[in-house]
């Protein structure tokens, strides 16, 4: 267990000295100061007969009485004491006092849980690797005994004072019929789809929620989020997390694949074993020490970083970055190609309003780019995701926000993003590059710079979809009676 440094001292003896357990000997354990609460009752610092600290997990009396609750605790106690590695919490035994008293004594960590780590934001991706590190080699330790975690989540993952990896809080596999029933073990967030089916963990159950963990870590964000624990568990079996790079674009592309294996939706497709996949990651972190990403310079700025700070780019900053980016695109839209190269991280604007794109050619951006399928990338598939920065840089948010490709595809489907904060001459811009028809989108760039000129005389753009404005103006603000004349 961990013991998190939370408040004052004598705050802690205040919460202490007011439970009736403080000074009191449990089975051979004097128990010192309480340390906080679990699911299932108070947890106590104490010191065993030869004055070695320990973390006491006293059973609630309702939980106490139960037989089945009891026979589980002292099953994955038992599984806990099998397994023998620094990087596994030790567990000591289970003992019950004449009094009737049940408690779990388990090694004593001083530290705090990555939970609160996470609360923090994300990571550096050497400080990532090292924790997966650490974790994969616990795991490889629980799986050779055949046991299974069955919980990883980042509640059970300590770090000690000098950054040492924990991992606590190990499960034995449900019964069938608490399969059934849908019992989850972990948070609902890091659970392998099999899991969320109800089928039975395995090793490589474990790795899937490493890798949701170590998304989480380097994008400071989990992978699937949603309003419900039933939202969740469908992402997990059925939709695609979004590349990691997205968040974070510093982020060296081997770490973001070996997460995104990681997180395979079939468990064949992960690493086959714990050992295999501590030895990816010792290999990640040699290839991304040999990577560096594209330079930026001092002061330059990208739509993601506008987003980050929630501060919209006024309107004809605005209008003059989509002219500029819309520079860049003349060349291969004359050619009747796609440029690419557009994203949220990729469109870099200077100091001095200089505009550059990202590398022709680059991965798309799920969030700028529609869904076209196998289809090549076409001049208008350019002149979109321009739309979605320039939306982005307008409102100071992400005009398609879903975490999983599914969803963003589903956002790009339902229409533009809600710009009624925009100015009129702005927004009808930015809706006229939103165009889903392509015979009403810009042909390429030579066109939309010609608008752009206009409206920087003082013109206000027609809309090329009018039918598109008032699909708009229903679904912003709820007019739903009117029709275009």
């Amino acid at each position: 267990m961990a013991h998190r440094q939370q408040g004052t001292t004598a705050g802690i003896q205040r919460a202490s000295a007011a439970h009736p357990l403080l000074g009191a000997t449990l089975g051979g354990y004097v128990v010192r100061r309480k340390l906080g609460d679990c699911g299932m009752g108070p947890v106590f610092e104490a010191l065993d007969e030869r004055g070695r600290r320990v973390a006491l997990r006293v059973i609630s009396a309702r939980f106490a009485t139960s037989g089945r609750v009891m026979a589980r605790i002292s099953e994955e106690a038992e599984a806990s004491a099998r397994v023998h590695h620094p990087n596994v919490v030790a567990c000591y035994g289970v003992g019950r006092t004449e009094e009737g008293t049940c408690f779990v004594a388990w090694e004593f960590v001083e530290g705090e849980e990555l939970t609160e780590v996470l609360r923090r934001g994300p990571v550096p991706w050497t400080e990532a690797l090292r924790i997966g590190g650490e974790v994969a080699a616990a795991l490889a330790a629980i799986h050779a005994a055949g046991l299974v975690h069955n919980a990883l989540d980042p509640s059970s993952i300590l770090l000690g004072a000098a950054g040492e990896v924990k991992l606590t809080d190990l499960r034995v596999p449900p019964t069938s019929e608490g399969l059934r029933q849908g019992w989850l073990l972990g948070g609902p967030f890091f659970l392998a789809p099999e899991v969320c089916r109800g089928e039975r963990a395995d090793a490589r159950s474990d790795l899937y929620a490493l890798g949701a963990i170590l998304f989480s870590l380097v994008s400071g964000r989990r992978p699937f989020g949603g309003r419900s624990v039933s939202e969740v568990i469908c992402k997990h079996v059925e939709e695609t997390p979004l590349d990691p790079r997205l968040d974070r674009p510093e982020l060296p592309p081997p770490i973001a694949e070996l997460i995104l294996r990681c997180l395979a939706k079939e468990p064949d497709a992960r690493f086959p074993t714990a050992e295999a996949l501590a030895a990816a990651l010792d290999q990640a972190e040699r290839e991304a020490r040999e990577w560096s990403p594209e330079p930026r310079e001092p002061g330059e700025r990208t739509p993601l970083d506008v987003v980050a700070a929630r501060a919209p780019l006024p309107a004809d900053v605005v209008v003059t970055t989509l002219r500029r980016a819309a520079s860049h695109l003349r060349a291969a839209h004359r050619c009747g190609r796609a440029r690419g190269g557009l994203g949220l991280a990729q469109v870099r604007i200077g100091v001095l309003g200089d505009v550059g794109l990202g590398p022709a050619g680059s991965p798309p951006d799920p969030r700028v780019q529609r869904p076209r399928g196998e289809a090549p990338a076409t001049p208008g598939d350019d002149l979109y995701a321009l739309g979605v920065v320039g939306a982005a840089l307008a409102t100071g948010r992400l005009p398609f926000a879903a975490d999983t490709l599914e969803g963003l595809a589903e956002q790009h489907a339902a229409g533009p993003p809600d710009l009624s904060a925009v100015s009129t001459p702005l927004r009808h811009l930015l809706l006229n590059l939103l165009v889903r028809d392509p015979h009403l989108a810009y042909p390429g760039a030579d066109e939309l710079i010609d608008e752009i000129d206009l409206l920087a005389g003082g013109r206000t753009p027609p809309l090329r979809d009018r039918g598109g404005l008032w699909r708009w103006l229903r679904a912003t603000l709820g007019i739903g009676a009117l029709s275009p004349a």
